[in-house]
């Protein structure tokens, strides 16, 4: 063979082979749309493909032989632990397209000493260069990520207050001083226009911060368990509450929520027992979930009417909260939403809302009468249960649930009319209704639930009417006032014990083809078929 024939081969070899070489690197980048979400190679350098927008959560995760990484301006954002714990990974460079970087995302790279963050990246999520060289190798102070103000690094001294934060900070990461417990107090500077995540969270010593009006963001738990700080003025600029946002600020006593405010977080303020009052800005449409429960001292609250919904346990154990207007707007108010309000008086429902949810007036043991509206069609389980002060209550001819336990334990709760829409009593509805004398069930019911009048031992008299198949267990268990019952044919099956511990119960009639459960009756009753 001549040598001009050996360097034809081997020409023609390298171009069949370098497509192959650009296919195996292609595979080792696992992709769902223009997100990277996993790279799947074992090389030391690697360039992210132009196109790339962003880097998926866990994308290099433990990727240990990665020395250096090329992003491309195409990237705008890196996922929660991209880059986490690859340990040989010794700098890297983010381009300016990029604006967040995501939770632990470099996180435990323990060889990574040199890092360039542009002036575009706005958010750096918690613990993002947690253990890193970079990081561990910064002086005890601020320490800044670009133009975002990262973390406090070392021991705080007593007593400090911090108003010397860089004019040119955009943005306080998550956890950027968080369990900081010497700071005293904080300026945050006019250019910054978002607070991070748990930013604050922790800080028992914090008294007093200022909110500049350029902040539109507090993140969730920003200023959580910050059991010193006794008021805060949210400036106009905000538009969002987060979650848990004041969670614990047992020493919050008023707080000025701007008009600027569409969304009030979960659990936002929850368990700030020194609150006494609060107003409900006209631009809020939805209340969080838990939003102001364990808020003991709150006396009053103005839920205005742009707000279509009221989350689970919303105002839940506000003791002392006295009355509440719900506006037209509402549509819905979730379970336990005013739950363990054992001071609530008065409640006025409007035409508005079409449900009431599970124990969503649980336990108001303050609250002697309530109206519902012929808009609502469903009142969840355990709605008002243990109310115990309730002695009268309308139930419009909208309703064609009654859940199970919505009245249990209204001891005061004498009479009751079940509207014709009705078709089923859940469960325990009425159970240890003790002063409950009559009940009229109409002709439109077909299932007495299981206990649903258990325990009524004022009930006298009952007419069951013909449309009902089904009696439940202990459907009348222990109603030791009622001395005789009716059951008609139509009945088909009655539970175990539906009427045992009725004491006073001595006539029962029944039709002979109604299958009875084992002691449904008293031992001492007198049965009479109907057939």
């Amino acid at each position: 063979m001549t040598k001009k024939t050996i360097v034809t081969a081997l020409l023609v070899l390298v171009t069949l082979l370098a497509p192959l070489s650009v296919y195996s690197q292609s595979q080792d980048f696992q992709m769902n749309g223009t997100v990277l979400v996993e790279y799947r190679g074992s090389a030391a350098n690697v360039t992210i493909p132009e196109g790339v927008t962003s880097i998926g959560g866990s994308a290099f995760y433990d990727c240990t032989s990665l020395t250096s990484i090329t992003i491309p301006s195409s990237v705008t954002s890196i996922g929660n632990h991209a880059f986490y714990g690859c340990t040989s990974l010794a700098s890297v460079t983010i381009p300016s397209s990029v604006t967040s970087i995501g939770a632990w995302a470099f996180s435990r790279c323990t060889s990574l000493a040199s890092v360039t963050i542009p002036s575009s990246v706005t958010s750096i999520g918690e613990l993002a260069f947690y253990n890193t060289a970079w990081f561990n190798n910064q002086p005890n102070n601020l320490v800044y990520a670009g133009k975002v103000l990262y973390k406090y690094e070392g021991t705080m001294p007593a007593n400090t207050a911090i108003n010397n934060i860089r004019a040119d900070t955009i943005a306080i990461a998550d956890r950027a001083f968080s369990v900081c417990t010497n700071l005293t107090s904080i300026t945050i500077p006019s250019s910054v226009t978002s607070i991070g995540g748990s930013a604050f969270s922790g800080c028992t010593s914090l008294t007093s911060v200022t909110i500049p009006n350029s902040v539109t963001t507090i993140g969730d738990s920003a200023f959580s368990m910050c059991s010193s700080l006794t008021s805060i003025t949210i400036p106009s600029s905000v538009t969002y509450i987060g979650q848990e946002a004041f969670y614990g600020c047992t020493s919050l006593t008023s707080i000025t929520i701007p008009s600027s405010v569409t969304t009030i977080g979960d659990r936002a303020f929850y368990y700030c027992t020194s609150l006494t009052s609060i107003t409900i800005p006209s631009s809020v449409t939805a209340i969080g979930n838990e939003a102001f429960s364990d808020c003991t001292s709150l006396t009053s609250v103005t839920i205005p009417s742009s707000v279509t919904t009221i989350g689970d346990s919303a105002f839940y154990y506000c003791t002392r909260l006295t009355s509440v207007t719900i506006p037209s707007s509402v549509t819905s108010i979730g379970p336990m939403a005013f739950g363990r309000c054992t001071s609530l008086t008065s409640i006025t429902i409007p035409s508005s809302v079409t449900s009431i949810g599970d124990s969503a007036f649980s336990r108001c043991t303050s609250l002697t009468s309530i109206t519902i509206p012929s808009s609502v069609t469903t009142i969840g389980g355990s709605a008002f249960s243990g109310c115990t002060s309730l002695t009268s209550v309308t139930i419009p001819n909208s309703v064609t649930t009654i859940g199970g336990s919505a009245f249990y334990g209204c001891t005061s709760l004498a009479s009751v009319t079940i509207p014709s829409s009705v078709s089923s009593i859940g469960d325990g509805a009425f159970a240890r209704c003790t002063s409950l004398t009559s009940i009229t069930i109409p002709s439109s019911v077909t299932t007495i639930g299981d206990s649903a009048f258990y325990y009524c031992t004022s009930l006298t008299s009952i007419t069951i009417p013909s449309s009902v198949t089904y009696i439940g267990q202990e459907a009348f268990y222990g109603c030791t006032s009622l001395t005789s019952i009716t059951i008609p044919s139509s009945v088909t099956a009655i539970g175990n014990e539906a009427f045992a511990g009725c004491t006073r119960l001595t006539s029962i009639t029944v039709s002979r083809r109604t299958r009875i459960g084992e002691n449904a009756f008293p031992s001492t009753a007198r049965i009479t078929y109907s057939d």
